[in-house]
């Protein structure tokens, strides 16, 4: 399960996850939805250094938003 917190607007999003391997999915369905419901964008994000986020898609996803 992941959380996420946003400190800007006071958002808590709950995402529960079969696996880790859709956490990049989750993720990317996250910074849609913020850029559609409150019309920003994500400076950073923060992780626990796992594995789930270190690979070539999403550091291209990360790369392409400024992250």
């Amino acid at each position: 399960m992941d959380l996420l917190l946003s400190h800007s607007f006071r958002v808590n999003k709950t995402f529960p996850l079969r696996a880790k391997s859709e956490a990049f999915s989750m993720i990317s369905h996250f910074f849609a939805w913020v850029s559609t419901q409150f019309g920003l964008t994500i400076k950073a994000i923060q992780c626990n250094n796992g594995r789930e986020f270190d690979n070539n898609a999403s550091r291209s996803f990360f790369l392409a938003r400024g992250v």
